[in-house]
């Protein structure tokens, strides 16, 4: 069995217990395991996890605080749904930004180019432009 260059003991000295839960309540729910809507039961996942409440009541907060679970009061944490408004504005910013940094790679002779971005920039480039409306003036 390999060994891993980093040892368990090493992650707690250097993260906090906390922090341990709410990367791996992320990776469950980015992962479609704890699905959208789904009310977190700190228990549960506590029992889950192999831990206290605490560090998963903290966990909840901080992904509550980056907009991945939503609390509602006197009722609990759930997993955050997008609506379609949502996913298509989500899914606007990451044309918007695939679109950026294929316009800011560096010009390299095309034996160097990286193949992984040449499907990403050819179509950026292919893609329909919107006509934007001329400038008024006032």
């Amino acid at each position: 069995m390999a060994e891993s260059s980093v040892s368990p003991l090493h992650i707690v000295r250097t993260q906090s217990l906390a922090s341990l839960v709410a990367d791996e309540l992320e990776r469950m729910i980015l992962s479609g395991e704890i699905p959208p809507g789904t009310r977190l039961n700190e228990q549960a996942l506590a029992a889950r996890l192999g831990v206290s409440r605490g560090p998963v009541r903290e966990a909840v907060r901080g992904l509550d605080r980056s907009g991945l679970v939503v609390t509602v009061v006197n009722q609990g944490s759930f997993v955050r749904q997008l609506s379609a408004e949502e996913a298509m504005d989500v899914y606007d910013l990451r044309v918007a930004l695939t679109g950026y940094a294929c316009e800011r790679r560096p010009a390299a002779p095309r034996r160097s180019r990286s193949p992984r971005w040449r499907p990403w920039c050819g179509a950026w480039r292919r893609r329909p432009r919107p006509m934007t409306p001329p400038a008024t003036t006032r």
